[in-house]
């Protein structure tokens, strides 16, 4: 940099309190008080600012500098002077003075930028002050030059083996002369300890001596004394052995929490309260011969594990007042030697030595590992006869059979219900019967979480998937079962049978669904889906849904229509017509509950213009949907009309216009709007009031939506939206409920995921090693499938990464639960047998760049845009064209293939009129779908339109310019992006199209799809809705 005038001496041009507004350019970057970049004000204090600026790098370097602004300035001062310190030991004997030399200078550096110039010290108060820094330090050189001069120079201690021993005792046995001596040394009742290096000798106990150590070196020496330490508490230590692909389970069956302490007390206040923490594993013999903190930093580093060759850090947490929970973690690699877990701080050049937390060891073993054929651990869909001591043809396994008993969670849910009957049923002995349960007990039960109240006494008893009991909600506190007095658990016992027949009758009735799932060691409730609807709302939304192949169970019944098809894509098996229509009739079943209130954290902002990702997602409770009842007399009044509504004929005397066709009443209104015709439109928009209905005919339905989105729009509250819709605001959960219900209801957006998912299958056979990109990963429910296949796979299952990209600010997105999104795919990952990892990226789709992608070589790469991509402004929103920009950054990347399902709608770039006529076109197809599915007053039906579709309509209507989210494009602009950027057409998978033919016909025979060149079309008549295509 280049200085200029005002760096130095531009308070020459100034008097004592004159201040001037200046358009001109003074100063260096980085040197420039707040004041000038602000308002361009210049003073007598703007190179008091600069100088604070020289002072603050000279003191704490150019990297020490910067971290000024993550401290407080009682922190950052001791920063810098204990860095100093360290530095000062090898150097002189002076140290004190020296020392409070460099911490006056880094207070005066810190006063002079402070941002109230009013506040900043004059050059003669910092001259001032730094004069008498010099005559104390000079002070200090006379003391010890007249001690030397008069003989009077002793030393007080001797180094013996790299520690001080004391010549004479300080003050205890010394004579009065020596101890007046002593106190004639010390006159500022600085301690010999502070001499000799301790660096904060207040806080060392009594009698301890630290050698003085670089400020780079985050370990000290062989015998050096360790305060700070990092702990695993609230566990055992890991299960011995763990197994590959399956997360680290716990001895006492909770999550490991790691803490950071100073002599034994948490540390909940400042910097390392707040660390990044390593989780490694290391060499467990090493630690035996050695101790746990007789290391250096160099010894310590030999001694880590790596993995995939080049790999250490299995995970990594960040502490919140000097704790963090440590979540799912898993080996990829079995290892024959005994390691352990440690935990680390990240950052190696720390002032203060922190030593690490070390497990109890254990070993890594292959869950392939062949034990006479057997898995270990099993999966809990595992076939029993998988187990130790079960063979398929035998005995044992027909008679399981005939109790069905045939998978290992059956089997483990009989165990814990009824132990000595099932070993009766098995006819083992007692030493056959050990092997065959320790076996099964090494399944992962996964997150399910089922309840059972108990009224009298306020609780709830928690069972896992397995029937196993795992812990109490009493008063809303979770109480593991470890934590219960024998007490306790005798009651317990006794509500155990009564919850074992309750959850019985729930299984056999097709509506077990779980109740929480267990998140960081604590029960999260899911959404409420058939617990509190009465038996009439629960028989009509079975009958709502005669051939919903969509309901699949995400963590209940894994035959699925997608599944099977992804298998066979993946065994390169031509299924054949019967095959097809075997496919057809199974993997009917409940809907599941699975969306937490947790992963889905966003509820803010009814109707608002955010993107509707179309994801698969989960009914909402009938009892909360909204009816024409439940609405207020204003409401009612703002969208009243009968459901036997006669033709309406009237005109409008002023504007000439039939007010009778409900649909020229529509467009008059956008043709109003788009000329600004203010009482034309008030005019019309009154009379569109009076014939729409959210509960009529398809028209008036979309009519009510669209006469929202005008009154927005003439209100200028359009990024606002109008929030007053008919119906109570949403909570995400709610939300993300209706979207599910939407696919039931018009399912060619459901079978565009289907569509991408075949083209993913076949593009990654044979792979070893897979990532999947997901632009919008939203519940993750597209993937489960994907899992499934890829765990069946005959050649045995690849390595699986996804990485989740989800908004955090819309009201869709998951935020902080997308972790746990990676957590509940981990869980499912594990329960069938693949090794799985994922990357959660917290961020919009034009906030990301290639570095967090986070790609690695050899890996098959795989990206998803599944209703997303609309989403992302183009060249008419923004200079930077983030659309063909992201596009461009993933052809870079080199993917085996990219998927993008979007509707076929043109309403991006169009002046407001087309896009009105668009959307009207549009949407008019989809409500007549919805309107062949459900009836026109089901409370389900009404929901989910205002909730859903209204939200999209709102936007394209309502919205201009950046506001708008709502930019959809028709194939062919999307061809032409694609192409411009490399890309080349990649044909869908033939055998998911045909299936999709299939079922769409048992839908309804209006419902079209057509295939051009490789390309999926959907649509309802005349109309295509939605466009699935693959890419390379």
């Amino acid at each position: 940099m280049v200085p200029r005038i005002a760096d130095f001496g531009i308070s020459r041009l100034f008097g004592d309190e004159r201040t001037r507004a200046t358009k001109s350019t003074l100063g260096t970057q980085g040197y420039l008080p707040p004041e000038y970049i602000r308002n361009y004000l210049i003073s007598s204090k703007f190179d008091i600012f600069s100088l604070g600026v020289v002072i603050i790098k000279i003191m704490a370097g150019r990297a020490g500098y910067y971290r000024s602004a993550e401290m407080s300035s009682h922190e950052f001062t001791n920063f810098v002077q204990e860095n100093w310190t360290n530095r000062l030991h090898e150097t002189s004997s002076l140290m004190k003075a020296y020392s409070k030399q460099v911490k006056i200078c880094i207070e005066i550096g810190l006063s002079c930028v402070q941002e109230d110039r009013h506040k900043r010290p004059t050059v003669k108060n910092i001259v001032d002050r730094l004069n008498e820094t010099e005559t104390e330090c000079t002070y200090a050189y006379k003391k010890f030059d007249v001690q030397e001069n008069s003989g009077g120079l002793t030393p007080d201690y001797f180094m013996n083996n790299g520690r001080p021993v004391s010549e004479v005792p300080l003050n205890n046995d010394a004579s009065p002369s020596k101890q007046a001596r002593t106190a004639w040394q010390y006159p500022t009742d600085m301690t010999a300890q502070q001499e000799l290096g301790e660096r904060q000798a207040a806080s060392l106990p009594d009698g301890i001596y630290e050698p003085p150590r670089q400020i780079s070196e985050g370990f000290p020496e062989s015998g050096g004394t360790t305060r700070v330490k990092l702990r695993f508490v609230d566990v055992e230590g890991p299960k011995d052995p763990l197994y590959t692909g399956c997360p680290v389970q716990w001895l006492n069956g909770e999550n490991a929490k790691v803490v950071i302490f100073e002599n034994d007390k948490q540390i909940t206040q400042g910097n390392l309260s707040k660390l990044k923490i390593e989780i490694l594993a290391v060499h467990a013999d090493f630690f035996t011969e050695r101790g746990q903190a007789d290391f250096t930093k160099e010894e310590f580093n030999k001694q880590i594990h790596m993995y995939n060759e080049n790999e250490s850090v299995l995970t990594t947490v960040n502490l919140k007042n000097g704790e963090a929970c440590i979540g799912s973690f898993f080996f990829t690699e079995s290892y024959r030697k005994k390691l352990r877990l440690t935990a680390r701080v990240e950052r190696q050049d720390l002032a203060v030595r922190v030593q690490e937390a070390i497990t109890d060891p254990f070993v890594i073993k292959d869950h392939r590992s062949a034990l006479n054929g057997k898995r270990y651990p099993p999966s809990k869909e595992e076939a029993v006869h998988h187990l130790e001591n079960i063979s398929l043809k035998g005995k044992r396994c027909n008679d399981l059979a005939d109790k069905n008993i045939t998978t290992v969670k059956r089997l483990m849910r009989h165990y814990h219900r009824d132990k000595s009957g099932l070993q009766k049923l098995t006819g083992m002995k007692d030493e056959d019967w050990s092997t065959m349960v320790t076996h099964a007990t090494t399944c992962d039960p996964g997150v399910e979480i089922y309840s059972y109240g108990v009224a009298e006494e306020n609780c709830e008893l928690l069972f896992n998937d397995f029937y196993d009991l795992v812990g109490v909600l009493t008063n809303g506190d979770y109480v593991p079962v470890s934590h219960l007095d024998q007490f306790q658990q005798l009651k317990m016992k006794s509500w155990k049978m009564s919850a074992f027949k309750k959850l019985e009758e729930r299984e056999k009735s097709g509506v077990l669904i779980p109740d929480y799932l267990m998140m960081n060691g604590c029960p999260v409730r899911t959404v409420p889906l058939n617990n509190d609807a009465g038996p009439s709302v629960q028989a009509k939304r079975t009958s709502q849904y005669p051939n919903d192949i969509a309901a699949q169970h995400e963590f209940g019944d894994r035959h699925s229509l997608i599944g099977f098809s992804l298998a066979e894509v993946l065994s390169n098996n031509d299924a054949g017509d019967s095959k097809q229509e075997q496919t057809v009739h199974q993997g009917h079943g409940q809907p599941d509950a699975s969306i937490t209130q947790a992963n889905i954290l966003n509820d803010q902002g009814s109707l608002s213009a955010q993107p509707t990702p179309l994801h698969n997602f989960l009914p909402v409770p009938a009892d909360e949907m909204i009816t024409r009842a439940s609405l207020t007399d204003e409401q009612t009044e703002y969208f009243s009309t009968t459901d036997e509504q006669t033709e309406y004929f009237s005109t409008t005397d002023s504007l000439g216009i039939n007010t009778g066709d409900l649909k020229q009443v529509i467009i008059a209104c956008g043709k109003a709007a788009a000329g600004n015709g203010i009482y034309e439109t008030e005019v019309l928009i009154s009379e569109l009031r009076q014939l729409v209905s959210i509960s009529g005919d398809p028209m008036q339905r979309l009519g009510a939506c669209m006469l929202e989105g005008l009154v927005a729009r003439f209100s200028s509250s359009g990024s606002k939206l109008y929030k007053s819709l008919n119906c109570k605001e949403p909570t995400s959960p709610e939300l993300m409920s209706y979207m599910h219900l939407l696919y039931d209801m018009c399912p060619l957006y459901k079978f565009g995921y289907m569509s991408a998912n075949g083209a993913i299958a076949e593009a990654v056979k044979g792979e070893n090693f897979v990532h999947i990109i997901d632009f919008q990963i939203a519940q993750g429910s597209q993937w489960i499938t994907i899992i499934q296949a890829l765990a069946a796979r005959p050649a045995g299952p690849p390595c699986l990464r996804i990485t989740g990209i989800d908004d955090s600010n819309s009201a869709y997105a998951r935020g902080g639960g997308l972790d746990m999104v990676g957590t509940r795919l981990h869980s499912i990952s594990a329960s069938c047998g693949l090794p799985f990892e994922f990357n959660a990226v917290h961020a919009a789709s034009h906030e990301v760049y290639i570095q967090h992608l986070d790609t690695r070589p050899g890996e098959a790469i795989v990206v998803n845009f599944a209703y997303q991509l609309h989403h992302t402004p183009d060249e008419s929103v923004s200079v930077e064209n983030h659309r063909d920009r992201i596009i461009r950054m993933i052809k870079s990347l080199a993917p085996r293939v990219v998927t993008l399902v979007e509707q076929e709608s043109n309403t991006n770039t169009t002046p407001f009129f087309q896009r009105y006529l668009e959307t009207l076109d549009y949407y008019t197809a989809v409500f007549e779908s919805i309107d062949v599915a459900l009836p026109r007053d089901d409370k389900t039906r009404i929901s989910t339109e205002q909730h859903c579709l209204a939200r999209d309509i709102i936007s394209l209507i309502a919205c201009e310019g950046a506001e708008r989210v709502e930019r959809h494009e028709v194939f062919g602009k999307w061809k032409a992006r694609f192409a411009m950027a490399g890309f080349r057409p990649y044909p869908l998978c033939s055998l998911v199209n045909n299936t999709i033919k299939t079922l769409l016909d048992d839908y309804h025979r209006c419902y079209r799809l057509e295939e051009r060149d490789g390309v999926l079309y959907l649509g309802w008549k005349s109309r295509m809705l939605v466009v699935s295509s693959a890419w390379r």
